[in-house]
């Protein structure tokens, strides 16, 4: 069969319709599911025996905040791929983008999902469990993880680029970082305030990304 003889429906939808089309709710439902999920999570502190009580005494939230985290790293990981790659700062970021979900879900997520399985055990031996397990497991998630703090910061690049975007979207994530950083385990809410204003910035520069597709 020619491509004269294939069906008008078939011809009428350029390939790249449906990525546009799932581009912007794929990284919106990611960034909210990481934003309720840290807004979640229970202040747990920086020492295992505080963490264990503080899931202890919240276990339904760190169980939707663990399975929220995993969505948000899954929806990045398909963001990723949905991504155009209209420059070589696009298609660095997209790459460490899909390497950043990796993070959320296998870092981050299984981090809390340890978290609460510790509290399956009575506190002296979960928090043993704990303290044992730290080491070369989590280190090699750190590649990840710091491609999840560039990913953004080349889009937004890309965005500039390629669709004259402005720096606000750099802007939001470099910000909103730094607030998530500095009240990480011990201030709920710079967590949130920075995941969300960092989300905000992913998503408008995505969007903009997704305008030249």
């Amino acid at each position: 069969m020619t491509t004269d003889q294939l069906p008008r429906t078939a011809m009428a939808v350029p390939p790249t319709t449906t990525a546009r089309r799932l581009l912007m709710p794929t990284v919106v439902v990611g960034v909210l599911a990481w934003t309720t999920g840290q807004g979640l999570l229970p202040d747990a502190g920086l020492e295992w025996p505080e963490r264990w009580d503080a899931v202890a005494a919240a276990r339904g939230r760190q169980g939707v905040a663990t399975a929220l985290l995993f969505l948000a790293g899954c929806c990045l990981v398909i963001t990723s791929g949905l991504l155009p790659r209209l420059s070589r700062a696009g298609r660095v970021g997209a790459t460490l983008l899909g390497l950043g979900g990796v993070w959320l879900c296998s870092g981050r997520a299984a981090f809390n999902l340890q978290l609460l399985k510790a509290t399956d055990l009575d506190r002296a031996d979960g928090i043993a469990a704990l303290s044992a397990s730290q080491g070369p497991t989590f280190v090699a998630f750190l590649p990840t993880l710091l491609a999840l703090l560039a990913a953004p910061v080349l889009l937004a690049v890309a965005a500039r680029r390629t669709a004259g975007a402005s720096w606000l979207p750099l802007g939001l994530w470099v910000v909103g970082m730094a607030l998530f950083l500095a009240g990480e385990f011990q201030v709920k809410a710079l967590e949130v305030a920075g995941t969300g204003l960092a989300g905000t910035g992913l998503i408008l520069a995505v969007r903009a990304l997704s305008r030249r597709c």
